[in-house]
């Protein structure tokens, strides 16, 4: 498939764009990756294919108010896909949390729990969570990514919510 020609000016501004979004977006991009592939070397690969196909496709977003989402999108799908081959169906991917990239905020023996549960889902329950409460993105901007209806979103997060309420509770029992 032939791609199109994009003048020289036009090409600089894309990557300078690009540039910037890499910078704002590559450690967010990066721990999304990791916390849905659940291995550092994976979720690096997976980074790379994503900005990968952002770069391809940055031409053609229409709304740049949704890059966010649309990058968030890109990063799912590109963990789904990894998460479909052959090779990882056949390999143990149990991961230590002490390994997990730094995160921004302050991390306390409280969020280890919480973050070994949320982990223990089912990738489409652990992905909503991730995406709302980890990404902080709105009801829309996940739906949009995870390619729902606004109302298959709700949904599936409450469903998520009910599977991790026991686990929580239980939890904070045992404490």
């Amino acid at each position: 498939m032939a791609q199109k020609s994009i003048p020289a000016c036009d090409r600089d501004r894309l990557d300078a764009q690009f540039t910037a979004l890499m910078q704002e977006m590559g450690d967010d991009v990066l721990r999304l990756c990791y916390l849905l592939l659940r291995n550092r070397t994976l979720a690096e690969d997976a980074m790379q294919d994503v900005f990968l196909k952002v770069y391809r496709k940055m031409d053609t977003l229409r709304e740049p108010q949704h890059t966010r989402t649309w990058v968030i999108s890109i990063t799912v799908n590109t963990c789904r896909d990894i998460r479909r081959s052959a090779w990882l169906r056949h390999t143990d991917m149990r991961v230590a949390l002490e390994d997990l990239p730094p995160g921004t905020c302050e991390f306390t023996a409280e969020d280890d729990s919480v973050v070994r549960e949320v982990m223990a889902l089912e990738p489409r329950y652990r992905e909503i969570l991730l995406l709302h409460y980890y990404q902080d993105m709105s009801a829309t901007e996940c739906a949009a990514a995870l390619h729902l209806t606004l109302s298959g979103f709700y949904r599936r997060l409450k469903k998520a919510q009910s599977k991790l309420k026991p686990r929580l509770e239980r939890w904070v029992l045992d404490e």
